[in-house]
């Protein structure tokens, strides 16, 4: 039936075979405040609908396949990125370091 409508955090983790991240319309919920995504090698991006405007820390840990993020589709309201991982590509880590000064804390 979904997630329930008040989640506040979210941690996807192990999913081997997952391609793709639950968005909006697929019943993400948007009272959203923490999502963090660890070793899921599959995922190949981060849309812009799968981060909720209320969203304030992001975490993404072994995700190698994770080469960006949305370049205007981070919400406002992030106050963490964490992106300091091994198992983390250098083209995610370089657009994340550009980011420095727009998001109060970055780890990359």
């Amino acid at each position: 039936d979904g997630l329930p409508s008040s989640l506040q955090q979210l941690l996807i983790y192990g999913c081997s075979k997952l391609e793709l991240l639950p968005t909006f319309s697929d019943g993400l919920p948007t009272s959203l405040g923490k999502l963090k995504i660890e070793d899921c090698p599959a995922i190949k991006s981060v849309p812009k609908d799968a981060l909720p405007s209320s969203l304030h820390e992001l975490c993404i840990m072994s995700c190698p396949e994770i080469k960006s993020l949305p370049e205007d589709g981070l919400p406002k309201s992030l106050r963490v990125l964490d992106v300091f991982s091994y198992g983390n590509s250098e083209q995610l880590k370089r657009q994340c370091r550009r980011l420095i000064g727009t998001i109060p804390i970055i780890f990359v």
